[in-house]
């Protein structure tokens, strides 16, 4: 066994700009490996699609904290869940809009 050589497979990875086409062997594909190259490789709908389930769902996981609390927040009566997660989404758009 050689140690300085990487191991190989079977898997060939083609990808294509404009009229050149570019052949990687051996390479192994993860989802989240290149984060950057798929998003901006994606069609516009579904880079907007992947972009606002992002947002709901890290959105929704605060919303849970701030249910877990005891009223956290004064203007929200009971323990509404989706009366916490809408506050929490105008909150984020609203520190969005404050950067701009």
């Amino acid at each position: 066994m050689n140690l300085l050589k990487p191991p190989t497979s079977n898997r060939t990875l083609r990808v294509r700009f404009d009229d050149r086409e570019i052949i990687a062997e051996g390479v192994r594909q993860h989802f989240f490996a290149d984060i950057s190259h798929r998003c901006l490789s994606a069609s516009w709908p579904a880079f907007i699609a992947g972009a606002a389930a992002v947002f709901l769902a890290v959105n929704a996981i605060f919303a849970v904290f701030y249910w877990l609390g005891d009223r956290p927040v004064p203007n929200v009566p009971g323990r509404s869940l989706y009366r916490l997660s809408i506050f929490q989404h105008r909150n984020t758009v609203d520190r969005l809009v404050s950067w701009f």
